[in-house]
């Protein structure tokens, strides 16, 4: 079912966009049964990457839903393990789930970029969507009366290589954001 070229965001339920997302989705599907009902929720967000290393391609996938006044990221990351106890190199895979309660959420930035024609005709070429929290995560003295602090935020990204339907998804992902925060 996986299909690396699939566009998950003409798909509106999550267990069978995660189907066609990752090759991971048994995992992600497990774990977040054991959090939310799959099959009710409506708003979320995939993500993918590649990074190479010396072993070759290594993929690490996102995703971002909206359940119960929470924000829920289950995110995995593709990774080699050189080999150990007699055991030859294989692969490895690291699992994250975080829930955040949407209370957490102090400001969201949603920013679209358009392309603007000569003709007056706009394409959308970029949306960003960043998500701050009021938890504090760094603070450096700036000078001896200023402290500078760096506080915990989620960015999310989608380009026109992704294609308009997953801007779109990404744009309403921030709406329903909007409308479970107080």
């Amino acid at each position: 079912m996986f299909d690396r070229d699939a566009d998950w965001a003409a798909i509106p339920h999550l267990g069978a966009a995660i189907g066609v997302f990752t090759p991971h989705a048994w995992m992600a599907i497990d774990q977040l049964r054991r959090v939310v009902d799959v099959a009710q929720v409506g708003t979320f967000l995939l993500n993918r990457g590649c990074e190479h290393g010396a072993w070759g391609e290594k993929w690490w996938y996102e995703i971002a839903l909206i359940d119960s006044g929470r924000l829920i990221l289950w995110f995995v990351r593709e990774g080699h393990c050189a080999g150990h106890d007699e055991r030859p190199p294989h692969p490895t895979v690291s699992v994250t789930l975080r829930t955040i309660p949407l209370s957490e959420i102090t400001d969201k930035s949603l920013k679209v970029d358009y392309d603007v024609a000569p003709d007056g005709a706009v394409t959308m070429t970029t949306v960003d969507l960043t998500l701050y929290t009021s938890t504090t995560t760094r603070t450096v003295k700036a000078s001896l009366e200023e402290y500078r602090h760096s506080i915990e935020h989620f960015q999310f990204s989608k380009y026109s290589s992704h294609g308009v339907a997953q801007m779109n998804r990404l744009i309403d992902f921030a709406h329903a954001v909007s409308r479970e925060i107080r």
